[in-house]
């Protein structure tokens, strides 16, 4: 199987997300010295059990991209990069490898998966949700208490089809679960009474 970035890359629907990546992938494989081509073969062959390799050998060699992620990461903090910024720019590399089955798994505390609120983030409250609410349509409520209830990203909130609703003749709440695109996991999610009788109207 030929491991291709541009295949990769031509996978990510997102523009915004596609650059994201593309920049990420390029700023790694420069500090690391290796073509993404190398690097998918180097993690390939890292993944490969060799003839002789006794068990710890062989998984201190498949993590080894775990420890230079993390390295990379810190280079990019050590060099100006802001929190978020650096954990971005690790991404495209790791859903590189998640995309050709040869997942990641970032240690638990690492800092590589820390992110900071900052000034351009706005809190959405409850009180935000209830204002929008007393001045929205049937389809616009509709909208805010699915949302709410769910609380997908967009980009998985607005691929949900009529017909993937569960039966809404249950006695609330209502299990819906959803599979997210970008993570493919299974995000559980329930209807509200409020929400069950804002669908049957409308």
């Amino acid at each position: 199987m030929e491991l291709s970035v541009k295949e990769y890359l031509d996978s990510v629907a997102n523009p915004n997300t596609k650059k994201s990546y593309r920049i990420g992938i390029k700023k790694f494989c420069e500090w690391f010295g290796k073509s993404p081509r190398e690097v998918l073969e180097m993690r390939k062959g890292d993944l490969t059990q060799r003839e002789g390799e006794d068990l710890i050998e062989y998984r201190n060699r498949a993590a080894r991209f775990e420890k230079e992620i993390e390295r990379f990461h810190s280079h990019l903090l050590e060099h100006g990069y802001k929190t978020n910024t650096a954990r971005n720019m690790t991404l495209g590399i790791r859903q590189l490898f998640r995309f050709y089955q040869m997942p990641i798994r970032i240690r638990a505390g690492s800092k590589v998966s820390k992110t900071v609120k900052t000034s351009r983030s706005f809190p959405l409250r409850i009180e935000h949700v209830r204002k929008m609410f007393e001045v929205a349509d049937l389809r616009e409520r509709v909208i805010l208490s699915l949302a709410t209830d769910l609380g997908l990203r967009i980009s998985d909130f607005i691929k949900i089809k009529k017909g993937e609703l569960p039966p809404l003749d249950q006695e609330p709440p209502i299990m819906f679960d959803v599979m997210t695109g970008k993570e493919e996991v299974v995000a559980h999610g329930f209807l509200s009474n409020e929400t069950v009788e804002l669908l049957r109207l409308y």
